[in-house]
């Protein structure tokens, strides 16, 4: 079967394609100088008065929510074909700054404010929580794992570092972080 066309009909069908790919064309280019939908504003860094970008806390249990969501998947551990499930924290859940959900002797909110202890956390601090990347093997800022009772794998959990740490080798530093010399929870060596 043979379409029939009209004198000049698929001329005309070629001339509106080229038109309508034109037009699209045409408008992208005013796309980029459209004004954003939305109002931004920007802060003259003379105008603020030094302190850092804001944290956002859903749950306000003093935990940023960046953090919390770090460490959100739960982990499965496997003992003697028996599979323990270790929760993860929850930004939308304001206890689980008080779970030890690791067993390791530190609840969450002291594991994510070390080096620095609960008096010093959120008063005192001079610097974030967590070893510098500089002081990592991975070259990343690490923390103690709320859901992990031996972080550095050196076969002491976490809250007994601390404790030796703060009791017997640790120093508190003029920033108000502990320095621990043999007992520390993020570094095995």
């Amino acid at each position: 079967m043979v379409a029939a066309y009209a004198i000049g009909e698929p001329m005309r069908r070629k001339q509106t394609v080229l038109f309508i790919t034109l037009l699209l064309i045409g408008s992208l280019s005013f796309v980029s100088m459209t004004r954003p939908s939305s109002q931004v504003d920007s802060v003259h860094p003379d105008d603020t008065t030094g302190e850092g970008p804001p944290v956002t806390d859903t749950d306000k249990d003093t935990i940023p929510d960046l953090h919390e969501q770090m460490y959100s998947v739960d982990r499965n551990i496997t003992l003697d074909d028996v599979v323990f499930t270790i929760k993860g924290l929850d930004y939308q859940n304001a206890s689980d700054n008080e779970s030890d959900f690791d067993n390791d002797g530190l609840n969450s909110l002291e594991e994510y404010c070390w080096p620095y202890d609960l008096d010093h956390c959120f008063t005192e601090r001079k610097s974030l929580t967590g070893m510098p990347p500089e002081l990592t093997d991975s070259g990343m800022r690490e923390f103690l794992d709320p859901r992990l009772a031996d972080t550095d794998g050196d076969g002491l959990p976490d809250g007994y570092e601390i404790w030796m740490c703060k009791r017997e080798t640790g120093e508190m530093n003029e920033s108000h972080a502990w320095e621990c010399d043999g007992f520390d929870p993020l570094n095995s060596h």
